[in-house]
C-alpha cells in the first residue's frame, strides 16, 4: 500500500488495536525510523511482553503501549 508507506517514511503515527506481543506494530517501528506509535492490547501478559520485545529492539521511544 504505496500511500501508507509514504506516511510512514514522512515521519506519521499508527495506531494498532489488538497489537499482541507486538510482532507487526514493531516490525513497523524497525522498518520505518520516522515512524511513532500507539499499541492497544487488552491482555496485560501480552502487552508486558510487547514492551520486552521494545526495550530489546531499542524503540521505547517511539512507542506507547496500552
Amino acid at each position: 500500500m504505496p500511500e501508507i508507506q509514504a506516511i510512514w517514511l514522512a515521519g506519521g503515527q499508527h495506531l494498532e488495536v489488538g497489537c499482541g506481543a507486538g510482532n507487526n506494530l514493531l516490525s513497523i517501528l524497525a522498518t520505518y525510523p520516522a515512524v511513532r506509535a500507539v499499541g492497544v492490547e487488552i491482555d496485560a501478559t501480552t502487552i508486558a511482553e510487547a514492551g520486552r520485545r521494545a526495550t530489546v529492539l531499542e524503540l521505547t521511544s517511539r512507542v506507547e503501549l496500552r
